[in-house]
């Protein structure tokens, strides 16, 4: 009797373990599996960080409502001027017989394509 109490208690335990053992279909760890996660940066194929972008553009607080396409288009925008900037800093430090992009190859780009425009 006593041995059949506890056969009967460790079948119980086991099926405790078992059934305590899976993840819930709505859980975390099961979604993970089924869908990964992909940021705006990604999905939108550039390197600036989008959520970011629209974190500060809400900070300004010139509107109550900012379009997560606002985000995604003023990121490409710094993005392209920036590789601009930088293309043009590093022809300038390769003209000085440079290997490294400074400061002062920055300004010069700035202040010259400013001159250029007026």
């Amino acid at each position: 009797m006593f041995t059949e109490r506890c056969r009967a208690s460790a079948e119980a335990d086991a099926i405790n373990v078992a059934f305590f053992d899976k993840q819930p279909p709505h859980s975390a760890a099961a979604m993970t599996s089924v869908r990964k996660y992909e940021t705006r940066t990604k999905r939108a194929g550039i390197t600036f960080p989008v959520g970011r972008v629209h974190r500060f553009l809400r900070k300004t607080k010139r509107t109550q409502r900012i379009s997560s396409d606002a985000a995604v288009y003023l990121a490409s925008v710094l993005e392209y001027v920036v590789a601009e900037i930088v293309e043009l800093a590093g022809h300038t430090a390769k003209d000085e017989k440079r290997k490294r992009i400074t400061p002062r190859h920055v300004m010069y780009v700035v202040i010259f394509s400013f001159a250029a425009v007026n």
